[in-house]
């Protein structure tokens, strides 16, 4: 502890311990998140295990989902659908804001799915939630009253000019939206998502702070309504909300 160092500062590190140091700063060094290399992220109160499997869960995320535990506090969800799970950051934090809701995490990679299941473990939820190996929506059947998605959102030029711990190390795949402008991620859940929502359900997507009018206008021709553009704390668009 931070606390301890003047305590222990007359004592000689032993020679195992330094060489770890070592190894540990030469990762850092490569520019590999410090998330890697200490193996966990901090996600609304919770500890999870993040590896290059997953991305590393941003603070923008985390204003998502306190922003919808604030929002239906007054009128719970009964069933939560996360789309492209990853960590499983956003479900696992929603099934402790709602703890009388069944959870269903979806993601296309095993290896995010492995991670989720074993940060679900950790957090005392497995025996609440559902994880399915989908492409979105195609496996799935049902319908749920809360939908939220942190897509890939990010366009080529982008990835590319980001910064080495994002480009080198998280998975790419869970970056690049897909098309000229980075939505074509976005477009095929909004297309789908009249089938997947109970009445009145409440469909919450993370996009990029260029892509709201966009995504906003192929929401009102793909029938969804209620539809608005939320801002993060910083004052940018960055959260699409639409109702079915």
């Amino acid at each position: 502890r931070r606390s301890e160092l003047a305590l222990l500062s007359r004592q000689i590190v032993p020679t195992e311990v330094e060489s770890q140091w070592n190894e540990l700063l030469l990762r850092r060094m490569s520019r590999e998140p410090l998330q890697y290399i200490l193996g966990t992220a901090p996600f609304c109160n919770l500890m999870l295990e993040v590896s290059g499997n997953v991305l590393v869960p941003r603070p923008e995320t985390e204003e998502l989902v306190i922003a919808l535990a604030e929002l239906l506090s007054a009128d719970p969800p009964r069933k939560i659908l996360d789309l492209g799970t990853g960590s499983g950051a956003c479900i696992l934090a929603l099934g402790r804001a709602f703890p009388a809701a069944t959870l269903t995490a979806c993601d296309c990679d095993d290896g995010a799915l492995a991670v989720a299941r074993r940060n679900a473990a950790l957090c005392q939820l497995s025996n609440r939630v559902e994880f399915v190996r989908s492409d979105w929506f195609s496996q799935l059947r049902g319908s749920w009253d809360l939908i939220i998605s942190n897509p890939p959102y990010l366009t080529e030029d982008e990835w590319l000019s980001a910064a080495p711990e994002i480009k080198m190390f998280e998975p790419k795949i869970a970056l690049l939206g897909g098309g000229p402008d980075g939505t074509l991620c976005a477009k095929k859940i909004l297309s789908a998502a009249q089938e997947f929502l109970n009445p009145s359900g409440l469909l919450a997507i993370e996009i990029g702070i260029h892509q709201g009018q966009v995504l906003a206008n192929f929401s009102t021709k793909h029938g969804l309504q209620n539809i608005s553009l939320q801002k993060d704390w910083s004052g940018r668009d960055r959260y699409l909300f639409v109702r079915k």
